[in-house]
């Protein structure tokens, strides 16, 4: 990954930290370590673990567990330096198994919006009204032989938006940057000036804001002529994702 890493085991306490001798933002715990090096969540992380010390489940005491709740702050500027450090994906095992063709991703719609992660992780910056303020991170679990996605706890999650062509038509608001490629590779022949938008699950209101302001942007410009699209899942929850959505075009 080109980081000099060094592991220790803190005297007295006996937990074990890291910290990069070429990255100051990058530090931890051995748990941190795990999620960001093998882009795991909490429980595939103990699971890892658990194979180096042989110890079965823990059983931890209910008086020892957080009274309160503590809310992770945000750190744009260690989300816009872990971006800075990516490149735009030019191969990937992960995209291939999800039956994404390399025209699709390597297309120049998605330049610079899918970046190659550490261990072959895919990475989906997402952006607000200031640029970037988080990402997404999709890995293939080769343990489990399925996939997962995360997101940084000190970044925001916010939208994932293809690149906007010089004189857009329209916008296709989809659940996942993953879902956009797949309705891209199907359809691409007819979004030559689309702009494919995702937010990755459900959204705040404040992204519900954001999507209104970039609707209204594009159909003041040419409003006779500019068309959204929802293209959400056939579920349940794609239902709901289609219903904020026209009530948001409606207030546009």
């Amino acid at each position: 990954t080109g980081h000099r890493i060094i592991i220790s085991q803190t005297p007295g306490s006996g937990v074990w930290m890291f910290f990069s001798k070429t990255d100051e933002s990058l530090k931890g715990t051995i748990i941190e370590f795990v999620q960001y090096f093998d882009n795991a969540n909490l429980g595939e992380t103990r699971k890892i673990l658990r194979k180096h010390t042989s110890s079965p489940p823990p059983k931890v005491d209910e008086s020892l567990y957080q009274k309160e709740i503590i809310f992770h702050k945000k750190d744009k500027e260690r989300i816009l330096s872990t971006l800075s450090k990516l490149k735009t994906v030019t191969g990937s095992d992960y995209l291939s198994r999800r039956g994404i063709l390399e025209s699709t991703f390597r297309h120049h719609k998605f330049h610079g919006q899918i970046l190659s992660g550490y261990n072959n992780a895919v990475v989906f910056p997402h952006r607000d009204a200031l640029g970037a303020c988080g990402y997404e991170i999709n890995k293939w679990d080769e343990i489990n032989s399925k996939s997962f996605k995360s997101f940084p706890k000190y970044g925001e999650k916010s939208l994932w938006v293809s690149n906007i062509p010089p004189s857009p038509d329209k916008i296709i608001f989809l659940e996942s940057p993953l879902e956009a490629l797949s309705y891209f590779q199907l359809f691409s022949h007819k979004l030559d000036d689309a702009i494919l938008i995702a937010p990755s699950g459900s959204w705040s209101p404040a992204v519900s804001e954001l999507m209104k302001n970039i609707i209204d942007k594009y159909c003041l410009d040419i409003c006779e002529k500019f068309i959204v699209v929802s293209a959400f899942n056939n579920d349940k929850g794609g239902k709901k994702q289609s219903d904020i959505l026209q009530n948001i075009v409606a207030e546009s």
